[in-house]
């Protein structure tokens, strides 16, 4: 029984990076929407702590600070995704020269300077909302969110092999899956008890572990005899490597094969870029949710999410025997059911109380209707993987 124990936490690598890294990232979206909105509210349009406390209560002044809030929130993701689109396309190939150590490395640490950006601005709070943008750009500059979730991948696929890889990458999965909704609820806990300073001091001590763990667990998955080194053009891979990127995705192949590579990346990116509903702005106004409050509301959504996601992918493709493009349209509908239904709550309760009961229902349903959202992202790595030709374009 020891020699078990033994042998699974010899085989543990990258899995409690990503743990760590789901706390201390994703736990910590909705507080930093958060502090976006009150220093909105106090700093930029300067209205009292009472009126910020309870903005569902003064609609004019609430409308006002949705608007300063919504504009502070889109640049700060359009810095964080666009960026990171370009970048991947130096950072794939860069990891198979040097290594992939170097660059989850660089990940962790750029998530660590967006996280003490965010703690100065806390601590600092009369700074100017707009400061607050260069979080955001200090993360992008890593490659943010997907170069970190690609490198943990890749990583898993290096040590592994055909016989034990879909378990691995399975696992991988199962703690982006749950790590998420317990991230948010433990930060959320965390604001509550302590403010915003307590939790980005958190989310920074996870980073500086993750960093440590890298340094003193992880072993470089890539040996030196199979890097890539050969294929180094200096200067030139400046825009060598983004064509070639560009050369995969548009080159001709067999059927509607490339149609397919072009109109699911043009999905992905509207998925990514376009549909990130301002929940808790909207939570805000209709029921003047507080950052702990929504925190609990997204744990039990995403953790239906998973757990529907878990229970179900099995299910539909191997028994009834579900295409990936059903699976995909399934799971757009789920989501699309859940924000029609949501988007029913048009009042704030605190203007028509007798709304409450409905509104409530409504909440507590609308993560129901969407619980199939997560199977998307299998679908679209299954449609891509059967659509390149090597693992290597995919």
């Amino acid at each position: 029984m020891s020699a078990v124990i033994l042998n699974v936490l010899n085989s543990i690598t990258v899995e409690p990076i990503l743990l760590m890294n789901a706390v201390a990232s994703t736990g910590t979206e909705v507080i930093k929407e958060s502090l976006q909105l009150d220093k909105s509210c106090l700093v930029t349009l300067n209205y009292t702590e009472d009126i910020c406390q309870h903005l569902q209560d003064h609609q004019d002044e609430s409308i006002k600070v949705q608007q300063a809030s919504s504009t502070l929130n889109g640049a700060a993701n359009a810095v964080q995704d666009f960026l990171p689109v370009l970048l991947l396309a130096y950072i794939g190939p860069l990891a198979d020269r040097w290594g992939r150590k170097p660059f989850i490395y660089l990940a962790i640490i750029g998530g660590s300077l967006e996280t003490i950006s965010y703690l100065l601005n806390s601590i600092f709070f009369n700074w100017p909302a707009h400061v607050i943008l260069v979080s955001p750009l200090l993360l992008s500059l890593s490659g943010g969110v997907a170069s970190f979730q690609m490198l943990m991948f890749v990583y898993m696929a290096d040590i592994t092999n055909l016989s034990n890889r879909t378990l691995r990458i399975g696992i991988l999965k199962v703690c982006m899956s749950y790590g998420r909704p317990f991230g948010r609820l433990i930060m959320g806990q965390l604001l509550s008890v302590s403010g915003y300073v307590t939790v980005f001091s958190t989310s920074l001590a996870l980073y500086i572990l993750c960093l440590i763990y890298t340094y003193v667990r992880l072993k470089e998955s890539l040996p030196q005899t199979k890097r890539n080194l050969a294929s180094s053009n200096g200067l030139k891979d400046f825009y060598i490597l983004p064509y070639n990127a560009g050369k995969v995705v548009f080159r001709r192949r067999p059927g509607y094969k490339r149609l397919t590579i072009i109109l699911t990346m043009i999905s992905d990116a509207i998925g990514l870029f376009c549909l990130k509903a301002p929940l808790f702005l909207f939570f805000r106004y209709i029921f003047g949710w507080d950052a702990t409050v929504f925190s609990n509301w997204m744990f039990y959504k995403e953790i239906l999410a998973a757990t529907a996601q878990l229970l179900t992918v099995s299910f539909l493709i191997r028994v009834l025997r579900w295409s990936d493009y059903s699976l995909a349209m399934t799971s757009n509908c789920s989501e699309a059911l859940m924000f029609i239904l949501l988007a029913q709550m048009t009042t704030p309760l605190s203007t028509e109380s007798y709304l409450l009961g409905p509104y409530k229902t409504i909440a507590i349903a609308g993560p129901l209707l969407g619980m199939l959202n997560d199977n998307v992202h299998i679908s679209i790595r299954a449609i891509m993987s059967k659509s390149v030709d090597t693992p290597a374009e995919l």
